[in-house]
């Protein structure tokens, strides 16, 4: 029987995979891959349960050998993921596939949850074998996720609108509010035609009226002044 131990690593250093593989007791071999620093931890641990997939398609058995694999990872996400029919994600899909060929030629995989952290030894070479991979020259799996491909679009975004804000000479009133991209970003605001009418001094107000020379004058009548004060 075969054991084998998959994790995943996603840090400062990069993005890696491990995948520690047990004969019987016996450590056989030790794998790990490189992944783009843009892709997610899941997927670095979804990628070391397909490259164990594909070590076991390897391995040279007898004919009437008894052919199990047990695939243990600490990751309830990706072992979640697999069993779910709404998951379709390009790797949940391939550890299905290559788990279904395997069956057609005799092989019972099993997927096993192992605590992380824990003192279990296969465990602890893959978390070892994920890190190390970060260090590694080739990369092994590019695919970026839509969650990276929206974070980059939005930093673009900010990037862009504030280099227009910096420059414009515009605005002169949202800047007392909002000298930067940042501050605005910071306040959560509920916008009404009123708030941007003071915030930016645009609006049915006399004195921008009166900028587009729809009024004559700027100011209040007297005697709306008067009624104001006297109500």
């Amino acid at each position: 029987m075969w054991q084998i131990f998959t994790d995943g690593s996603k840090s400062e250093q990069g993005v890696g995979s491990g995948v520690a593989i047990f004969t019987g007791k016996v450590l056989t071999e030790q794998l790990k891959f490189k992944q783009d620093d843009r892709c997610t931890n899941n997927q670095a641990e979804q990628l070391a349960i397909v490259k164990a997939l594909e070590a076991i398609e390897t391995q040279q058995v007898k004919q009437n050998e008894h052919r199990t694999a047990v695939i243990y990872t600490d990751s309830r996400i990706t072992l979640d993921a697999i069993r779910s029919a709404k998951s379709h994600n390009h790797l949940v899909e391939e550890i299905r596939k290559r788990a279904v060929t395997l069956y057609k030629r005799n092989w019972t995989i099993e997927f096993k949850w192992v605590k992380a952290h824990a003192g279990i030894y296969g465990n602890e070479i893959a978390d070892r074998l994920a890190k190390e991979a970060t260090q590694n020259y080739y990369v092994t799996y590019s695919r970026t996720p839509k969650s990276a491909i929206k974070t980059d679009t939005r930093k673009e975004s900010i990037r862009k609108w504030r280099s227009q804000w910096e420059k414009t000479t515009k605005g002169a009133i949202t800047k007392e509010f909002f000298p930067s991209v940042e501050s605005r970003l910071a306040v959560n605001l509920n916008l009404s035609p009123n708030v941007t009418t003071i915030m930016t001094g645009h609006g049915n107000i006399r004195s921008y009226l009166h900028l587009l020379k729809i009024i004559e004058s700027p100011e209040c009548p007297s005697n709306t002044v008067y009624k104001q004060q006297t109500t």
